[in-house]
């Protein structure tokens, strides 16, 4: 299944750049003058989840570089805080902190007629600490293509990728980082209601296939393989709540829910959101935010978390 995976992931990389190559080209020279095109930029941010079972909070920096209005490139880390409160002895729970997964992504805005469509590509380097669920020790990657249209001041949007680990999002920074292949899919929309202000919802799913591998960010034990349970769904899907590691089949990873945020803007480079987030699949509620500040005068301000 991996090498099914990389395969796919090759091949539909060659099909959109060999697609895009014409675009990217005529944009990186076209321009009269290099300086309106080289552009560097920097995202900072601290945002989190919280539930009844943890905390899970990140502080991410990230600096870019903008080829021109249709490509670019980005290199940050994250660094995690979490507080766990999934057990009933107060001795397994408790604060920890540290490095996540230093990544690049490669962007790529193709001009489609009527619609702005992003194509991004991640990759992470196991810079994190596995024992705490900062990393899975491996290398993973993550391709997403994004698309969106705008009827005045409503946005629609759906984001779909294919991955080798089921990622974080503005919405929700899950207890557990995970190694197997996964296809993910997103769709929703925004609705602006004044220059500084806007709201949207969507709806989302995590579809994994094969061997499925959790690292726990709640739990304090050994690097231990140990089973999930199978006395239901949900326990099944919780599964990181009992065991540090756990391995299964493609129903650990799984995963579907909605979300619902407000994001204000006080300036061009700074915003600020808040929401909610229903997972169906693990049975949590979680509030979710977000302060960030944004130095990019390519790509504009993001409507989507």
């Amino acid at each position: 299944m991996p090498n099914q995976f990389w395969r796919i992931l090759i091949l539909c990389l060659i099909v959109t750049f060999a697609s895009c190559q014409t675009t990217w080209v005529g944009a990186l020279y076209a321009s009269e003058s290099p300086s309106e095109i080289k552009k560097f930029t920097f995202h900072g941010a601290l945002q989190g989840s919280a539930n009844s079972q943890a905390q899970v909070n990140r502080l991410e920096a990230s600096a870019g570089y903008n080829f021109s209005p249709k490509f670019a490139v980005d290199f940050g880390l994250p660094f995690y805080f979490v507080n766990s409160n999934v057990s009933t002895d107060p001795n397994l729970n408790g604060f920890r902190s540290g490095l996540g997964n230093a990544f690049v992504s490669l962007r790529a805005t193709p001009s489609l007629r009527d619609w702005h469509y992003i194509s991004s590509l991640t990759a992470t380097a196991p810079t994190g600490d596995r024992d705490r669920g900062f990393s899975t020790g491996r290398v993973t990657v993550d391709w997403n293509n994004f698309f969106s249209r705008s009827f005045s001041r409503l946005t629609p949007f759906v984001n779909l990728g294919v991955a080798n680990t089921v990622s974080d999002t503005s919405f929700f920074y899950r207890p557990f980082s995970s190694l197997g292949v996964v296809a993910h899919f997103e769709g929703g929309a925004s609705y602006r209601l004044n220059r500084s202000l806007s709201i949207g919802t969507s709806a989302y799913s995590v579809v994994p296939s094969g061997e499925q591998k959790i690292y726990s960010r709640v739990r304090r034990q050994n690097d231990n393989l140990q089973p999930s349970s199978n006395t239901g769904d949900q326990v099944r899907a919780r599964a990181f709540e009992t065991a540090a590691v756990i391995v299964d089949d493609a129903s650990l990873a799984r995963d579907h829910g909605l979300a619902s945020w407000m994001t204000i803007y006080p300036s061009s480079a700074v915003y600020l959101r808040a929401g909610y987030h229903r997972s169906a699949a693990y049975s949590l509620n979680t509030f979710f935010f977000g302060v960030g500040l944004q130095l990019d005068s390519v790509y504009g301000r993001i409507i989507h978390p």
